[in-house]
Order: C-alpha cells, then structure tokens, then sequence
C-alpha cells in the first residue's frame, strides 16, 4: 500500500487493519468523519479510543512521482514539527492532544500517498466561538502557546521568519487562476472587481510582511487556531487544542492575526465583531504578562492571515467545487479584506518610509 499517485478513501476494513499493522491494537468499531483538508476515524479499540487522521487526502495527486514525493515530504516535515511542538506543549501542562508512536517509533505511517498519525481521543466538545467565556479562554490559551514556544524556539534554535511568503505566494496564484478560468462565477459575492481588490491587497500584505518584527515575536506557530480545533469541557475550560498540521517558524503576529479573522470560522456564520476581537486581544496579552513589544503590528498579521484564510476557501470554492456552505464563509469574511482599516494604512505608510 504505496502508491504516492492514487490517493483515495480508506474503509473501515483497511482502518482497522491499519491500525492493527502499525499501532498493535485491536479494532472494536471504526467511526469515519470525513473533512475539508483532512479525514478523521474515531477508532475504539482494546486499548480505549483513539483518534486516526488521515492528513490531506489529495496530498499526493501530481501527473509526475517526482512533484508528488516532494510535497508528502514537505508536508511530513511540517506534520512532524507539529507533533515536536505538541509534545512540548503538552510538556508543559497544557491541554494538546500528542501523537501516539507507531511500532516502529515514528508518529507518521504513509500509506496510498496519506500521511496518517495516530492519538488518544480528546473528551470534550466544540463549543459556541461567539460566547465571551470561550473567547476569554481560547485567547488565553494562545497567549501561553506562544510563550512556551517562543522559550522552546530560543533553545532549539528554529529559524524564524516574520512572514512566510509561501501564504502570498500561494494567495496570488489563486486570485490570478480564478480571474483567468472565470471561476469566480461560482460564488455569487465575487466578481471581477472583488478579485481586483483581492488582488490589491494581497500586494499591501506583501508590503506590510516586509515590516521588522522583534525577535520575541518568532516562534513555531500552531498555524490554524480556531474553536473548530478546541474541545471545550463547559463553557471557558478548554480540554483539548487539536490539529498541528500547519505548525511553522514564524512570526506570533501570524498565529494571533488569524485568530483574529478566523477563530469562529466554520462552527460560526461571522468573522468577529469589533468588541469580540477587543476581548481577546485583552485576554490574549493579560495571559501573555502585558502587550507584547510587537502588539502595534497585530494589523499585521491580520492582513496576511486573512488573505491566507480567503484564498483557500475561494480555490475550495471556485476551483474545487466545495459547494453552498465555503461559498456562505467567503460572502461573510470578504468585506474584512475589502474594507481595510486605518492602522494597515499607517503601516503602509510606516513601510514605504523604510524603504
């Protein structure tokens, strides 16, 4: 089971027998749950419940072996920086779920061109991303997240970079693919003067990811905080942080920046309002010990984190056929990005001075 060309859906069968090959336990009974970027298996099995996620189904599709092969390894890397980071975390008291070892001693299996781990299941439940209780505590979970991975970085020495160009990169190729394949008439909120203006302001993030960031503010990311990935035990008591997947040296102000934008994404219909974002910043830097030295450049973050977040959904939903519900996402969150606020023009201006 090694083709890196063919991925497709596993089924039960080969889920237990998986799971029975590289983690030595019994299969009882197979949950699946099927995802946007990844699948789940809820798997109970003579060891208790455990957790099968099945990372980027599509990951290994390429016309060449050569172009396939690079972007399972690029991604494995990734995957497994983000089990060092949960450890690490986990480590330190706070409430991550952590990869479970294989037989062989890793925490990846790579089957039909899947990368797969394996952890214990994570009682608890999503819960309400717009109840002030759960902002409060996600924000300050955040805050001692990157802490913990800012000390954690210094001693491992991670290379940090303020802003991963790979986002804008990848932000520009598919506004520029959408425009070009007229896509765009997929989703009823964007047209091609929206495009237009999503374009424009994937340039100003590339502006504004040029500013200097202190040095406190590098670290390993978690890369994709929102309530969808915290189990909560009630109401302001988070169990659980979930999914590593996009783990990454980076810059705080990314991780905070899309927290801003995106933490109520999918389980909710709205970006944050105003006084929702102003809680948790204050939450995030009470937690923190006091607004970091880079707290002026949150806008920032925000800028690149939410042409990050609209490009996918906008390739899910133009490109990919995703349907009804990524089109509804990018209808609420597009005016974020059309109706940019003063302080990113203060930035820009900050930016071009500097140059």
């Amino acid at each position: 089971m090694s083709d890196e060309r063919s991925p497709r859906t596993l089924d039960d069968g080969e889920i237990a027998c998986l799971v029975r090959e590289h983690w030595g336990e019994g299969v009882l009974h197979v949950e699946q749950r099927p995802g946007y970027m990844n699948d789940l298996a809820i798997v109970t099995t003579d060891c208790g419940r455990r957790v099968l996620r099945i990372h980027g189904r599509a990951m290994g599709l390429s016309r060449d072996a050569r172009s396939a092969g690079r972007r399972l390894e690029a991604a494995r890397e990734r995957i497994l920086l983000g089990h060092d980071l949960a450890a690490m975390l986990a480590a330190t008291g706070l409430p991550v779920t952590t990869a479970l070892a294989a037989c062989d001693g890793g925490t990846i299996v790579q089957v039909h061109g899947m990368l797969l781990s394996y952890s214990a299941y994570a009682e608890g439940e999503p819960d309400d991303p717009y109840d002030p209780a759960n902002i409060r505590a996600a924000a300050a979970l955040l805050a001692r997240v990157h802490v913990a991975s800012g000390r954690w970085r210094a001693r491992k020495k991670w290379p940090g970079r303020a802003a991963p160009a790979a986002w804008l990169t990848v932000a520009h190729n598919v506004i520029a693919t959408v425009q070009a394949l007229g896509a765009w008439q997929r989703c009823p909120a964007v047209g091609p003067h929206e495009l237009a203006l999503l374009a424009q302001e994937a340039v100003v993030a590339g502006h504004l990811a040029h500013l200097a960031v202190p040095d406190d503010a590098l670290l390993v990311i978690h890369g994709d905080f929102r309530a969808a990935n915290l189990l909560f035990r009630r109401p302001g008591e988070v169990s659980a942080l979930l999914d590593f997947d996009f783990a990454q040296p980076a810059s705080a102000l990314l991780d905070l920046g899309y927290a801003l934008c995106f933490y109520p994404a999918v389980l909710g219909h709205r970006p944050f309002s105003a006084a929702e974002r102003e809680l948790f910043l204050q939450h995030y830097a009470a937690a923190y010990g006091g607004a970091p030295r880079w707290w002026g450049a949150v806008p920032v973050g925000e800028r690149i984190a939410l042409m990050r977040g609209l490009t996918l959904w906008l390739r899910m939903g133009c490109l990919e056929g995703f349907g009804d519900r990524v089109r509804a996402w990018i209808t609420a969150w597009l005016p974020l990005v059309l109706n940019r606020p003063p302080d990113v023009d203060r930035l820009l201006a900050e930016e071009a001075c500097g140059r």
